[in-house]
């Protein structure tokens, strides 16, 4: 059994089926032994989220966000998307306003203003 975090509130003592790749039932307490199962993962002791949100990207699998072009950013969004991250933010540390206008994280979409500088 582990900890699952729910939008509804905290399991304490929770169980997940997951059929296909897919959850397809939440148990909050004990498991009922009449479910069948192909292969059990003990969860014992650690916590379960539906999905990560990673607001604190610097640099990511050799990629930096300041200097990333598009492929390097859809590169960083599969292994996030593969490794359980469901929505990210690339950090933009403080650097001169022109390196700024460059990067694409800031271009593509931003309500950030380049301007003249």
């Amino acid at each position: 059994m582990a900890l699952l975090v729910l939008p509804q509130g905290i399991a304490d003592s929770g169980s997940l089926l997951i059929e296909d790749g897919r959850i397809t039932r939440i148990f909050e307490s004990p498991v009922d032994q009449s479910i069948k199962a192909d292969s059990i993962i003990d969860l014992n002791g650690l916590t379960l989220f539906p999905g990560f949100i990673d607001i604190h990207i610097h640099e990511i699998i050799g990629v930096d966000t300041m200097a990333a072009s598009a492929d390097d950013l859809s590169r960083v969004v599969e292994f996030l998307a593969r490794n359980g991250v469901r929505a990210w933010l690339p950090t933009l540390f403080p650097y001169r306003i022109n390196h700024w206008c460059t990067s694409p994280t800031v271009k593509e979409g931003s309500a950030f203003s380049c301007g003249s500088n």
